[in-house]
């Protein structure tokens, strides 16, 4: 968790100010869900129901809105972004939906990918789009994120990089969505605030 993000009651969203860190020790009870992309809600004795706080699996998304992070050094970046078990949950769905983690396989770069399955075709074509229109490919210290890994694989390198590893953000801009609905071509671009549709015939 940091600066930025939400907390999301039965009722509510509320944004993270500030975090202060403690050490408390105390009973821990570890859940795992079927589906990781569900979410649950929890919440302490006396708390009202409607004031429990959502815990999201490995895979509930969170948003559209994606990130290519640009790392000063790529220290330890296999090890780190390839193995680490924070981030298998998000490995093992780019390969099932036929996805590498590598960005070089689709020639573009030597960037990794570490999106939800389900943007990883607009974030591919949204990349192409970069590359033609910058003229050059992704470095081996840039990471492609969407926001449901972005905190796991900035912290994951806070922690195991050798060095500190400085950090600045460019956010990609994502295609319409494009579907096949009978007759129909369906294009709809999300915003966080709007929701376009624009159909045609054939």
């Amino acid at each position: 968790m940091q600066r930025g993000d939400f907390l999301r009651t039965r009722t509510s969203q509320h944004p993270v100010i500030s975090i202060d860190h403690d050490v408390v020790d105390t009973e821990a009870l570890e859940l795992q869900l079927v589906d990781a992309c569900g979410s649950f809600y929890v919440g302490g004795p006396g708390v009202a129901p409607e004031a429990f706080l959502e815990v999201c699996g490995s895979l509930a998304p969170l948003s559209s809105a994606v990130d290519i992070l640009h790392f000063s050094r790529f220290d330890r970046f296999r090890e780190i972004l390839l193995e680490s078990p924070e981030l298998g949950a998000c490995r093992r769905d780019l390969e099932q939906a036929g996805f590498d983690i590598d960005l070089g396989s689709l020639q573009l770069g030597d960037g990794k990918l570490l999106v939800r399955a389900d943007l990883a075709w607009r974030v591919v074509m949204a990349l192409r789009q970069r590359q033609r229109q910058r003229g050059d490919t992704l470095r081996l210290t840039d990471v492609v994120v969407s926001q449901e890994f972005k905190s796991t694989v900035l912290e994951e390198i806070r922690k195991r990089a050798p060095r500190i590893n400085n950090v600045s953000e460019e956010r990609l801009e994502l295609g319409p969505i494009v579907r096949k609905k009978r007759t129909f071509v369906e294009m709809s671009r999300t915003t966080e605030s709007s929701i376009s549709v624009v159909r045609s015939e054939p």
